[in-house]
């Protein structure tokens, strides 16, 4: 049986459900932590878990003893690498990732 009406809406969880976006983050945030000078801890990485971009960032700089800087430069940077690590191809419905951490 053919569908006859056009579909309203399609919603696609790209969190764990297709692709697994979490190992991405975190080798971006990992670097990023790197770049200014220290290292994510387990716990600030565990409260950015459901938060804003912007949040997270002041998460990480909080963890860092870096509050002076500026979240958005931080989500910029973040959001940048995180393109670079994106998929490039599928293979049975899996992503290959471009990156590793580095």
């Amino acid at each position: 049986m053919a569908y006859r009406e056009p579909l309203a809406a399609v919603l696609f969880d790209m969190d764990g459900t297709l692709v697994d976006s979490e190992k991405v983050w975190d080798v971006g945030l990992t670097e990023l932590a790197h770049r200014y000078g220290g290292e994510l801890s387990a716990q600030a990485r565990m409260r950015m878990v459901g938060t804003s971009m912007a949040e997270s960032m002041t998460i990480l700089h909080a963890d860092l003893g870096q509050p002076w800087r500026e979240p958005a430069e931080s989500v910029a940077w973040l959001e940048e690498r995180s393109r670079s690590c994106s998929p490039t191809g599928w293979s049975g419905g899996r992503a290959r990732p471009t990156c590793s951490p580095g």
